[in-house]
């Protein structure tokens, strides 16, 4: 199947939203580099015996930033070249790109937002799609594209469609049950401004998820919700929205026949279930703090859309001009929905708690520190993994290269 990103479709796009402004842009260039040291206990999140790992990773990055009265993009490359011992296989050159253009129209906006990247499985800044599900590396190439517009249909109300597009791709991974696919996922909203302070909310959304190998399976999923938008002050605002989903799931079962794969007909399976997102963000002097809860149906690399039930919190504050912190935790449960193509099992209970240091010393140099947990508990198994990690990263940002024209 081919997953990459068509770059006939991304760049007329790309231009859509940018023109006709760029002969009166600003353009801004900024190199960095970073050099971070790590100390992992369980890198791979085995649950028997496993060794340590100790890492350098080299992070070389370039962001090129845009800016005229009506129109922003900004587009960031960037590389994590990492080397490991205490154990064998870690090592990995990972490379991304992303992108964000931005352009405002008379009575609403218009914005593209677009990424690729080649890593791997074995990737624990975050959690990802796949973290959990394999211990071995196994390179992972994805892309992601979001064209999203708004428009004022009058002094109260305003109309809103998106359409995302999601693919990823995987060496060899069918060997270990992680599968090809694609995600698509137009949808559409309402906000009407009741008030000053209080706005109502309603959206639906229609998602295709696609696998070819090994059983043509086609996940299709609708989903409505009604929500409120409440700005309680100045510095705490609310947001709240909850709906049902229904998913239907079709795949060709294949009999091995005289060395060849025979159809056997299809198979249908349904299933229902309630969506919800709620926030609170609140930001003060030194600060902020986001509370975020939600759960959706999403694509799972095991070859079926998972219900994913997901808390987070992040606290920020500056202690002084050069100084500041960050406390992150985050946790995710995933469960099958309409059964699923390989042996592996998508139910996983996960935990990250990850607090962060930040010294701005000079001002290019930036020294970071942080500590990072995580927790697996396999549900198929009844497995459960965690890691703990040690991060130092000493980071140098260059002047910015500006032109006008």
């Amino acid at each position: 199947m081919t997953t990459g990103l068509p770059p006939g479709r991304l760049l007329p796009l790309l231009l859509l939203v940018l023109s006709p402004a760029l002969h009166a842009a600003e353009w801004r260039l900024t190199p960095e580099l970073g050099v971070q040291e790590e100390y992992d206990d369980n890198i791979r999140l085995v649950a028997g015996p496993h060794d340590n790992a100790w890492g350098t990773v080299l992070k070389p990055a370039v962001e090129l930033a845009m800016r005229t009265e009506v129109t922003t993009f900004t587009g960031k490359g960037r590389f994590e070249l990492g080397r490991y011992s205490g154990q064998r296989g870690l090592d990995s050159n990972d490379a991304f790109l992303d992108l964000s253009a931005s352009r405002k129209l008379e009575r609403g906006d218009l914005g593209l937002d677009a990424s690729a990247a080649r890593d791997t499985t074995l990737r624990t800044g975050a959690f990802n799609p796949d973290t959990g599900l394999v211990v071995d590396k196994v390179g992972r190439t994805t892309y992601s594209a979001t064209l999203h517009g708004s428009y004022l249909l009058n002094e109260r109300t305003r109309g809103e469609l998106r359409y995302q597009w999601q693919s990823a791709s995987y060496d060899n991974g069918e060997r270990l049950g992680l599968f090809d696919y694609r995600y698509r996922v137009p949808s559409a909203s309402l906000v009407y401004q009741y008030d000053p302070q209080l706005a109502f909310t309603g959206s639906f959304s229609h998602s295709r998820l696609d696998f070819t190998i090994p059983t043509d399976f086609v996940s299709e999923t609708n989903s409505g919700d009604l929500g409120a938008i409440y700005q309680w002050s100045e510095r705490l605002q609310l947001r709240a929205s909850a709906g049902r989903r229904h998913t239907r799931s079709t795949r060709t079962p294949f009999l091995a026949l005289f060395g060849l794969q025979v159809p056997i007909g299809r198979v249908t399976t349904s299933n229902s279930g309630s969506v919800y997102r709620a926030s609170a963000n609140y930001k003060y002097e030194a600060g902020s703090l986001d509370l975020d809860a939600s759960r959706t149906a999403t694509p799972s690399s095991t070859g079926t859309e998972t219900d994913d039930t997901e808390f987070d919190v992040t606290a920020r504050r500056r202690f002084s001009p050069k100084l500041s912190g960050e406390v992150a935790a985050r946790y995710l449960q995933t469960r099958i929905v309409g059964g699923t193509l390989t042996v592996l099992n998508s139910d996983q209970d996960l935990l990250l708690v990850q607090p962060v240091l930040r010294w701005h010393f000079t001002e290019h140099w930036t020294l970071s520190g942080h500590y990072r947990y995580r927790r697996v508990k396999r549900r198929g198994t009844g497995q459960t993994a965690t890691s703990n990690a040690i991060l130092a990263t000493l980071r140098y940002q260059w002047q910015p290269w500006s032109v006008s024209r």
